[in-house]
């Protein structure tokens, strides 16, 4: 029987509805009618925040767990808008916001939308090196893409949605650079050519995402209300 209720176990930096993303993902767990269970979804969503918490603490990861409300899409119950001339002042100020959410009893899931540093690797095709070698650049390009990519979709009879097909390297084969510079590729001659031998890695850091509200760019700070607190702020 579908739920009438549902939890949604979701990344920060996002609205409740978030759009997939390769560091990124969300978890909906649909519940029984509430006349079918002794818990009100609050209390198993206070149970399930409990327990995800220490493995989001553990691996670094900012969880979320969000019932979802009637209506549509928002960012979270408790919303703070950062605006200002100064971007960086505003980052610092939505900072110092997002310290006060996290000390303040009853309020959970606090989030900041301010990206963390992601270090970027752009491959860069030799050209010189790939022609002498008889290797175009759509065949480097594949053969990064074994890292993990989508090849097709499956449909299953009991499923709502297609499910991808992934073909990907093994986990060790694809953690480093240095692993994937080791993958082959067939020259015009038929030997095997080390991929390190037919680019160069250039490394940077990946674009920071800035968000806009009006025409102005807005740093938002979420969090929501649990426990004995949400009863007090619901009118």
């Amino acid at each position: 029987m579908r739920a009438r209720g549902a939890l949604q176990l979701q990344r920060p930096g996002a609205a409740l509805f978030p759009a997939p993303g390769t560091n990124q993902a969300d978890i909906q767990v649909n519940l029984l009618p509430k006349d079918e269970r002794s818990d009100q979804s609050h209390e198993i969503a206070k149970r399930v925040r409990m327990a995800i918490d220490p493995i989001g603490d553990r691996y670094g990861a900012r969880l979320k767990v969000a019932e979802i409300p009637p209506g549509p899409p928002v960012l979270q119950t408790l919303v703070a808008e950062v605006y200002g001339p100064d971007y960086n002042q505003q980052i610092e100020t939505a900072r110092q916001i997002r310290d006060d959410f996290e000390q303040t009893p009853g309020v959970v899931d606090v989030d900041c939308y301010v990206d963390d540093p992601q270090t970027e690797y752009r491959f860069v095709v030799d050209k010189e090196q790939a022609a002498l070698n008889g290797i175009d650049a759509d065949q480097i390009a594949q053969t990064l893409r074994m890292g993990g990519s989508v090849v097709g979709l499956a449909h299953q009879p009991k499923e709502k949605e297609d499910v991808d097909i992934m073909l990907e390297l093994p986990r060790a084969d694809r953690t480093s650079v240095a692993n994937l510079g080791e993958l082959r590729l067939i020259s015009r001659s038929g030997s095997l050519v080390p991929l390190s031998e037919l680019v160069h890695v250039d490394q940077g850091t990946i674009v920071q995402t800035i968000y806009h509200k009006n025409l102005k760019r807005v740093v938002y700070v979420t969090g929501d209300v649990a426990g004995n607190w949400r009863a007090r702020c619901t009118p």
